[in-house]
């Protein structure tokens, strides 16, 4: 309307010449993608233009798209505490089912004592699902990290956390190396400059001269300079003090308790990989394969990342990313779900039109700008092209060529119009802000635990007085309820709620007061 009567000899800006064109790139600057090439040509021409772009723009991409953003992701919250809630409910129900029936009066309490949980193990053992979780001699774990008042009776509250608590993983392993324990051999110094961790500055001591080494290789490599001699010679010290490292420590650990713990078994992989990697690049006879040597070389700067984690933020980084991946997987899934059904859609409707003889594409924008090599052409190369226009948030190079190439007009702007809406502002906002508050709630010490894990500490130190170290650990699916308890306004309080709604239905009158018989 404001651009309809202009002066004589000014050329209208093809952009906004029309309804339809004003509409397109009104909508291309809402998705800040042409931001701000297409109000350029115009506010050359009238300066005051800048008064309806930059309110427009200002309400659309800072406010009405964020807010979009803001009531969608609400309503995902909202529907997933629903949902949680009501998983909540049926599975305390049938624990509290199981609780009637097996439950006996202990001293004026009703509860279930450490006999008949352990009978109720072993019956469980039978079930696929545990039948390799279970150890019956776990037992008795289980049922201290339930017990949570330590009077050796499991009330109806503290039963409802059995659930969780048997998908735990324990195993318990010797404290000491293999020659204490069978050998009689004891080696309290070396046991003290570990413990005081004294070797593990002398490792980083090493991981600092490699990673000088490695810059030095580096610099002689790009300036066409041949390593001096002393370069293997050096590292295959290193590589053999890497290896001395893990051969102290194993005399003194035992093996399963050293392995139990992650960044122990990769220290144990990399520096057996780079001995070995050393060893064969000084025989003659594999001359042959010392290029691939080179590359297996390489796992040194994995050692870095030993360096990184002993320092505190760092360390909460690794950690947190780690748990970020295991509480994401339905955020994953759903951002697969929308590239793989975006992908199929544009394969079917525009597959088989790209290509470079095409007199259809001839002068657009998408040729001459070199997004030839991103289309619809097969399955794999949709997926790719989808996933550029979800980074991008809207491209509009691929409306236009879209439009031309498909059998019924304004079906390439439907199409890119609909990744926008459903793909970015749903699926790929939505992934983007859940991981980001996953990442602070893990950041921030929230994830949701019960009363086990101070439980299980206590298990831990009455094990190692024994010369024992219980070790355990907690299923994903566990971690993600619990990282989705601290992320979901409110999920914390419906669990709650509805734990308090099953105790309260409990009738303690028609509880099975009886000795309890399984055969």
């Amino acid at each position: 309307v404001i651009l309809h009567d202009i002066s004589e000899g000014i050329e209208v800006d093809p952009d906004f010449g029309s309804f339809s064109a004003a509409f397109m790139s009104l909508f291309a600057i809402a998705t800040g993608s042409n931001f701000p090439d297409a109000m350029d040509p115009l506010v050359q021409q009238h300066r005051w233009m800048v008064v309806v772009f930059y309110p427009f723009t200002f309400l659309t991409v800072l406010l009405f798209t964020q807010l979009m953003l803001a009531v969608v992701y609400g309503a995902y919250q909202q529907g997933a505490k629903v949902r949680m809630k009501e998983f909540y409910v049926n599975r305390n129900r049938a624990l509290m089912t199981v609780f009637t029936i097996l439950a006996t009066k202990h001293e004026g309490e009703i509860g279930l004592g450490r006999d008949c949980f352990e009978r109720l193990i072993s019956h469980l053992q039978d079930l696929p699902v545990f039948r390799r979780q279970l150890r019956i001699e776990n037992s008795g774990i289980f049922f201290q990290a339930l017990d949570d008042d330590k009077n050796h009776l499991l009330c109806a509250r503290e039963f409802l956390d059995t659930c969780e608590c048997l998908l735990y993983d324990f195993w318990v392993t010797h404290e000491t190396s293999v020659l204490t324990r069978k050998f009689g051999l004891h080696l309290p110094s070396l046991t003290n400059f570990i413990a005081q961790g004294n070797l593990d500055r002398v490792v980083w001591g090493l991981i600092c001269v490699n990673i000088l080494l490695v810059m030095l290789e580096t610099y002689w490599l790009f300036n066409g300079l041949d390593n001096p001699t002393w370069v293997e010679d050096l590292e295959s010290a290193i590589s053999l003090m890497y290896l001395v490292d893990v051969a102290l420590r194993l005399s003194v650990t035992s093996f399963h308790a050293y392995w139990a713990i992650p960044k122990n078994r990769f220290d144990f992989m990399v520096s057996w990989v780079l001995f070995l990697t050393g060893v064969c690049s000084l025989i003659p006879s594999m001359a042959h394969v010392r290029p691939l040597l080179t590359y297996l070389s390489l796992l040194r700067i994995l050692r870095v990342f030993r360096l990184l984690r002993n320092i505190k933020r760092f360390h909460t980084l690794f950690a947190c990313l780690a748990n970020l991946w295991l509480v994401s997987g339905d955020m994953l899934l759903m951002l697969g779900v929308t590239l793989l059904g975006f992908g199929m859609i544009g394969h079917s409707i525009f597959g088989g039109s790209f290509y470079s003889n095409n007199p259809v594409l001839e002068g657009t924008e998408y040729l001459t700008e070199g997004y030839m090599l991103w289309n619809f052409n097969d399955m794999l190369g949709s997926l790719f092209t989808v996933f550029n226009m979800l980074v991008n948030t809207y491209m509009p190079e691929y409306v236009a060529v879209l439009n031309d190439v498909s059998p019924i007009p304004w079906l390439g702007t439907l199409y890119c119009a609909s990744v926008f809406f459903a793909g970015v502002n749903v699926g790929f906002n939505i992934v983007t802000a859940f991981m980001i508050d996953v990442f602070v709630s893990l950041n921030e010490g929230k994830e949701r635990s019960g009363d086990e894990a101070q439980n299980l500490e206590l298990c831990q130190v009455r094990l190692r007085e024994e010369g024992k170290i219980l070790h355990f650990e907690v299923p994903s699916a566990i971690r993600r309820m619990r990282a989705m308890a601290g992320v979901i306004n409110g999920l914390e309080e419906a669990i709650r709620e509805a734990q308090d709604e099953v105790l309260s239905t409990i009738d303690t009158n028609h509880t099975n007061h009886e000795a309890l018989i399984i055969p």
